[in-house]
């Protein structure tokens, strides 16, 4: 999307100064003071200010996640209703329409007007032939749905979920949500609760019929995604004003599929955390499926691989590798397989 359009398209116009000051203000209540977080929906000019900085910036998450599906499901994503619950300005309800161009229909949720006024006013321009529904509740797709959460369901209690997919009962499930430790408990909970109600995960996790082998540990290791990404000239300008990085995002992206075959095979592994670089090599933190669930650490030797792309990697990508040494501490030196494609 054009991103001077864009701004053109905003409820109400900001210059940079204002934008900048706003968008600092948003920033703190997303962190510091969350007691404020749900205010800004309320506000013209707030509302303005989340579309023009962090619709852009939180698109690429999308487009991330989508990649990292096997071929048939995003042919069979691309035939379903969109319900996006809690769609604010329409961010990756747009981020769906821009990756598969236009969907059957998408069925915009929010309980703040204003988000859906800005939502409206963005898909008519941008996409203008895909049909939308917006409201402030649930209705009948008629149709295989794919339920989405962003950035919205670190705010619903869990019960609420199991009511709304209990009454929607989608083909697909899916969430982006922050990237903290906080939310990655619930996630786990989240993740536990759709095994037991028939769905199978596409992403992140293997396979759902062993625990996570992060559950239980007491650090900063947790399972999230990081993509690195650039954006338009203008973004990167009000990004540095704001001193807000959004070149680099750790999110917590899931995807489930109801009675869905989410087979791996047994040579591959998802990223879950670059933990150093040596002198002679990168050590990465993968999670793999064998007799159950399991990290291996894995050595890659930088003589053996392009040093350039290594570093442009996202953690969440699923590496295909062979071993070509066992190490000591549950490490293991590795060829990387698929490194082209990645």
């Amino acid at each position: 999307m054009d991103y001077s359009k864009l701004r053109d398209l905003l409820l109400c116009p900001l210059d940079d100064s204002d934008l900048v000051r706003r968008v600092k203000l948003l920033s703190e209540n997303f962190t510091t003071r969350r007691e404020k977080i749900g205010e800004y929906t309320l506000d013209k000019k707030q509302v303005s200010a989340y579309t023009a900085f962090y619709l852009p910036t939180n698109i690429p998450k999308i487009n991330f996640l989508l990649n990292q599906l096997p071929s048939e499901v995003r042919e069979n994503i691309k035939k379903c209703s969109l319900i996006d619950y809690g769609t604010g300005p329409g961010t990756y309800a747009l981020g769906f329409c821009d990756y598969f161009e236009q969907l059957p229909d998408i069925h915009l949720i929010d309980q703040s007007s204003l988000m859906l006024d800005q939502a409206k006013k963005l898909f008519s321009e941008f996409f203008p032939n895909q049909k939308i529904h917006a409201g402030s509740s649930l209705s009948d797709t008629g149709r295989e749905s794919l339920l989405f959460f962003g950035n919205s369901l670190n705010e619903i209690p869990l019960n609420e979920l199991w009511d709304i997919l209990e009454k929607v009962r989608p083909k697909y499930f899916a969430f982006i949500e922050p990237g903290t430790r906080e939310f990655f408990s619930k996630a786990l909970d989240i993740r536990r609760g759709m095994g037991q109600r028939g769905y199978a995960s596409h992403f992140p996790c293997p396979s759902l019929n062993y625990s996570c082998p992060l559950e239980k540990k007491k650090d900063d290791d947790w399972c999230h995604q990081i993509i690195h990404v650039t954006h338009d000239q203008e973004i990167e300008r009000i990004s540095q004003m704001a001193k807000l990085d959004r070149r680099t995002l750790p999110f917590i992206a899931h995807l489930y599929e109801l009675e869905g075959q989410c087979e791996k095979p047994s040579n591959s592994g998802r990223l879950i955390r670059i933990i150093k670089e040596t002198k002679f090599s990168y050590i990465w933190e993968l999670c793999l499926q064998d007799e159950n669930l399991k990290n291996i650490k894995v050595e890659l030797l930088k003589k053996t691989i392009d040093k350039k792309k290594i570093k442009k990697l996202s953690v969440g990508i699923e590496v295909s590798f062979r071993i070509l040494k066992t190490l000591e501490n549950n490490t293991y030196r590795v060829e990387i397989l698929n490194l082209d494609n990645l």
